[in-house]
Formats: C-alpha cells, structure tokens, sequence
C-alpha cells in the first residue's frame, strides 16, 4: 500500500492509487460521476478502469488525458454504459480508434495524438480530434443534428473522407490545416440549414463546385483563405447568407459577373492577384466591401477598394505562364532564389499556423509519462522513417531511369543521370532553349504576318483608289456618251431640217 504522504497528498475527494508493473495510476473523483486518471499506460488500463469499481455505471464523464496510451476501444469501456464525455487528448493513439459501441457517448476529445482512423456511435455531438494525422471519420448510424466537428491539423484529402452520417446535420466543421485540394459543397447538403460556421482554411483548395442550387441557410462564417483559389465563382452564392467571409491569401484573379454576396459585412480578399477590370466590377456591385486596413501595392500595381490588382489582358494565360515560370525557376541558378523564397514564405506560413494550433491544444503531463510518450513517438517514426526511406530510394532510382530515357530521347549524351540536380537543370535548360527558339519562330512569323498584312492593307488601300479612279471613269464615259447621244439627235435633226431646206 501507498501512503498518501508518499504521494505528496490527495487534493481530491477521492483517490484511488495502485502500483502494477512498478507503474502508478491514480484514479480521481472530481465531483459525481466525473473522474479523472492519471499515469496511465496500455499495460495499467484495464486496472485503471476496474479501480472505479461499482461506481462505473454511474460515471457520465472519464478524463483519460494526459497518458501514454497508444490503444483503445469500445470493449475497454464496456463497463461505462452511462459515459456521456470522454478525454483521450495527448495520448499516444494511432491507427484506427473505434468507439462506436458506446451508445450514450456525445462529446469525445481525441486531440493531440497520431490518429489515422476513427468510428464513433449514434450519439456523438461533439467530436475534437486537432492535431493527428487521420484521413477517415464514420459516425455509425448518427442522425443528430447540430454536430461540432473539429478536425483542424491532420491528412483530410476531401470531403467525403467524412461519413455523410457525420457530415449530416454538422453545425461547425473546423478542417483548417488538412490536404483538401478540391471542395464540392453538395458534400454538405445535408446540413444546409444547419451549418454555422466552416473553417477550410491553409488547405490546397484551387477548385471548388456546386450542382445543386441550395444555399446554407444558418451560415455565418467561411474561411477559405491561404488556398490556391484563382476565380471567384458563382459557386460561392452556396455562402450568399453568410456574415463574414475569409478568402485571404489565394491565387484569385477573376471574379464572376454573377456572384452576389450582398449579405456579407465582413470579407477579406487581401493577398490575392486580382485583374483591376474584374475587381472594380465586383466592387461596383458590393459597396460595403472595402478592405480595411488597405493593401499597401507594388509598383507594377493599382488599388481599387483598398485592394491590389494589375491590368491584365488575358489574366488566366498571364497568371499560368507566371507559374509555369516559376515550376521550371526552381531548378535554374538564376531565377531560383526569388521563387524559392515565395515557397519558403508559402511555406513557414502554414507551419506558423501548425504551430499555433499544437500550443492552442498543448496541456502540462507527467514527466514519466511524457518520456514514456516519447518512447512510444520515436518507435513509430522510426517505422515510419524507414518506409519513406524506402519509397524514396524506389522513386530515386524511378527518376534516375527517367532522366536516362529522357536524355537519350533528347540526344543528350552528357547528362549524367546519377546527379539528378544537374541532370535536371541540363534537360530543363534544353527546353528552355527550344522554348527560346520556338519563342524567335514566333515571334518571326508574327513579323512575317504582321508584314503580310501591312502589304495587304497597303494593297487594299492601292485598290480603293484605283476603284475610285475608275468609277470616276466610268462616270466621264458616261457623261460622254450622254453628250453623243445628245449631238447625234441633233445632228440627225439638223440633217432633216437641211434636207427640208434643199427640198423646198
């Protein structure tokens, strides 16, 4: 036995200690039917959970925080029938956890930990799973609406990765800091009276749809910023009722002539590489939208409403020859360094953000269990470092293989294939020379054209004088043989009349 000196005391109304394996767990009672344990790892769990004893049916809220477990699931907590809230943030769970048998559970808190997968029951309302790397939710059989989803901080590709049970009925869904590239809002018409508040920000979004013509009715904020959206589509009328929007930071540089956000008070389109003709239409539009503060512009820049944009003449083509421009700079010497730099920026951004939202849901845990979390940590990475390992040397070795076929297509006998940097910078150069060359062919046979029409308008002009001319012509020939039409009538005349003279 354990004295409770030896545990420096017990602030609790009740506490529970055991030692299994040379392991100390303590079982808290907070205050009725709320208990918090603590130092708690996969070999102590079941004696942890069986410590509460009788009084297990009667505990609606369990705080497992805090510990070094890297697995639950529902069979674990059969004991709990009424457990109603339950704590599992910064542990060390991974894999899949499963804890849809738990028929009364509604707030679940699986924060801080390295999640790939997760099921939960019928009754789940309030879901918090920030900061794990889960790709797949299911809510086995939940109709209940007015759903909390927070999922920021994990491996989200789209949508549909959550169950359309768990996307029914949402009232705030958080998928900031995921890997979502595209959005299809038909994905959440099942919450489109319900949905308040969605969150897609520092995702890759470039592309967003919508078939149906249904708007979120409850809607009051949307954040899409640091994304790569580049137009501003009709398809955003889903979000017409909403309050604030947040499109900072994207690639936007049109604007569609039909959008209509008349009801927003607060939107946020700094940071984008608007077409000034495209900006002040909109704004024309929408006079309460002016950006507060204002963008401070470049040079090459003007400022309409408070925000930044170029005249661009053919925007989208501008803006894909800028980035195709860019992809290939990364690998020559003399463009690199500024568009490395955009990509650092792009890029410690984004981990900025991480960073906040890690501090945001970071708590104090015992330093034996932290070390013991550690432990659990540095035995998966390294699994998981080796299986990189591997991908990376079998794509190593698949670029290798292409740079040679590639060289050897292009007839470039010294391109060696083993430093692939300066095989690269080689093939990417030669393209570049073809480019430039194709660039000169152009840019002759726009001269050679532009030549041909000025001979040709030269030509035309020749032609409408000689046109000219010989209307001019034609109408003194006219004119002329009016006159000999005239003089022969007289002429004829004349003769009569002298022959009536000669005859008389």
């Amino acid at each position: 036995m354990v004295s409770l000196q030896a545990l420096g005391g017990c602030i609790f109304l009740l506490c529970i200690t055991s030692i299994v394996q040379g392991q100390l767990y303590k079982a808290n009672l907070l205050r009725s039917g709320h208990y918090k344990i603590e130092n708690v790892f996969d070999s102590n769990l079941k004696d942890a959970l069986g410590s509460i004893g009788q009084n297990a049916w009667n505990v609606n809220h369990l705080d497992l925080s805090s510990n070094a477990l890297s697995k639950i699931d529902s069979s674990d907590l059969s004991q709990f029938a009424n457990l109603k809230v339950l704590n599992l943030s910064l542990n060390v769970l991974s894999e899949t956890v499963d804890l849809s048998q738990l028929q009364q559970l509604q707030t679940l808190d699986l924060n801080n930990n390295y999640i790939q997968r997760v099921r939960v029951g019928r009754s789940v309302q309030n879901l918090f799973a920030v900061n794990n790397n889960i790709t797949g939710v299911e809510c086995v059989n939940n109709a209940i609406t007015g759903k909390k989803l927070n999922l920021a901080n994990n491996k989200i590709n789209w949508l549909r990765d959550i169950g359309s049970t768990c996307r029914n009925g949402v009232e705030e869904l958080n998928l900031e800091l995921n890997d979502i590239d595209e959005i299809n809002f038909d994905d959440l018409s099942g919450s489109r009276d319900t949905l308040k508040i969605l969150n897609l920000a520092y995702n890759f979004i470039f592309n967003m749809k919508r078939s149906g013509n249904f708007v979120f009715t409850s809607l009051n904020t949307l954040d899409l910023s640091f994304n790569k959206i580049a137009f501003m589509s009709e398809v955003l009328n889903v979000a017409q009722k909403a309050r604030t929007i947040n499109l900072m930071n994207n690639k936007l540089v049109l604007i569609d002539s039909g959008l209509r956000l008349t009801a927003v008070t607060n939107l946020d389109m700094r940071g984008n590489e608007f077409q000034c003709k495209t900006l002040e239409t909109y704004l024309g539009n929408h006079k309460n939208h002016v950006a507060r503060p204002a963008e401070t512009c470049d040079s090459k820049q003007q400022q309409k409403g408070g925000y930044c944009c170029e005249n661009l003449n053919a925007p989208f083509a501008d803006r894909l020859i800028a980035l195709k421009r860019r992809e290939q700079s990364l690998f020559i010497p003399r463009d690199a360094q500024k568009n490395r730099e955009e990509c650092e920026r792009e890029n410690s951004e984004r981990q900025n953000r991480v960073k906040h939202i890690l501090a945001q849901h970071r708590t104090q845990i015992d330093q034996r269990v932290f070390h013991e979390q550690e432990k659990v940590k540095l035995s998966s990475r390294k699994i998981e470092l080796e299986r990189v390992l591997a991908e990376k040397e079998g794509g190593i070795d698949s670029l290798k293989e292409l740079l040679r076929s590639t060289a050897s297509s292009l007839s470039l006998p010294n391109v060696s294939a083993e430093d692939t940097q300066k095989a690269m910078v080689d093939i990417v150069e030669y393209f570049e020379r073809r480019n430039q060359e194709e660039q000169r062919k152009q840019s002759k046979a726009i001269q050679d054209v532009e030549s041909s029409q000025q001979k040709i308008e030269k030509l035309l002009e020749d032609k409408a004088i000689l046109d000219k001319q010989t209307a001019d012509a034609d109408k003194a020939l006219k004119a002329a043989n009016d006159t000999l039409v005239e003089l022969t009538a007289k002429h004829d005349a004349l003769s009569k009349f002298l022959a009536a003279q000669q005859a008389s």
